[in-house]
């Protein structure tokens, strides 16, 4: 990681241990590597606790390196997630180096750009995100990835096509009661497919309020 700024080395490290991962050197590197700052829009930047969104009192983007939920469309509640949530699920996921993944619900891109970096030159990684103004964001920051394509679409479309094919991984980022077949039957033999299944909040009238009340990683 000595080619990563100090503050990304040390949040890199931070985030495995609050993870519990003994030991991963590729995926600390991943996370040492990509700037959180590209994919968190311009300041005010935003987080999510126990008391709603709240903005950061400062612009230098040494803060963003915490674990916290950075607020993206904060009408929607779409974040950018706890990166030690994802430190765990991407341990668990084993991505090596050549393979394809593709990554359903992008956001602005900031796991994908870790994706690519765990995939490396030789793989590929496929981000699908619903919404016009995050898939913008998202293609814009991930300019430097050359073998990162991000497609705006519902991810309950893919694959759109052939040339998006089959997948060793496909990491979903946003819940669900069950995953669609296609998925399924567009992963390769012993692929991994990691997704929330979550169970919707509802409203006091019994209504789906379009959020999750809560979830279980499944694998």
């Amino acid at each position: 990681m000595s080619d990563s700024p100090i503050h990304r080395r040390l949040y890199a490290q931070q985030m495995l241990a609050r993870a519990f991962v003994e030991r991963d050197e590729r995926l600390m590197t991943a996370f040492a590597r990509v700037p959180r700052e590209a994919f968190a829009g311009p300041p005010p930047w935003y987080i999510r606790d126990q008391e709603g969104y709240r903005a950061l009192p400062s612009n230098d983007p040494l803060v963003l390196y915490q674990d916290v939920l950075i607020g993206l469309d904060m009408a929607r509640a779409v974040n950018n997630g706890s990166p030690s949530l994802h430190v765990g699920l991407l341990h668990k996921a084993n991505v090596q180096e050549g393979e394809h993944v593709v990554h359903l619900g992008a956001g602005s891109g900031y796991y994908s750009a870790i994706l690519a970096e765990l995939v490396g030159p030789s793989g590929q990684v496929t981000a699908v995100e619903y919404d016009a103004k995050l898939a913008e964001m998202a293609r814009a920051a991930l300019k430097p990835y050359d073998h990162v394509q991000v497609v705006h679409g519902s991810a309950f479309d893919w694959p759109l096509e052939k040339v998006q094919g089959k997948a060793d991984v496909i990491y979903v980022n946003f819940a669900l009661d069950h995953p669609p077949a296609r998925w399924v039957d567009n992963l390769y033999l012993n692929g991994r497919l990691i997704f929330p299944f979550g169970v919707p909040a509802k409203d006091a009238a019994g209504a789906r309020t379009g959020v999750t009340a809560r979830a279980g990683m499944l694998m």
